[in-house]
């Protein structure tokens, strides 16, 4: 918590607060979630499967999200200067 909590603080801060970290901690477990569905999905496990498809499965999905935050970036940057 900040110093001098709760008088140096909005009243409302301690409601967002809590929020952010159930905001957090949900995501996190979606990514989580998100990454074993995905694992399953190119066969890790699975006696057939090869590390090789786990692999490049795992490479796009994180080549794709990198992507996608540039284009976000590039995309909302001048509104901050």
């Amino acid at each position: 918590l900040p110093r001098d909590y709760p008088a140096s603080v909005h009243p409302s801060y301690l409601t967002y607060a809590s929020w952010a970290t159930v905001h957090g901690t949900m995501g996190s477990a979606a990514g989580t979630l998100s990454i074993q569905a995905l694992l399953v999905s190119a066969g890790v496990g699975a006696v057939e499967a090869t590390p090789a498809a786990a692999a490049l499965n795992w490479c796009l999905k994180d080549g794709a999200g990198q992507l996608a935050t540039i284009a976000s970036a590039y995309a909302v940057s001048h509104q901050f200067d």
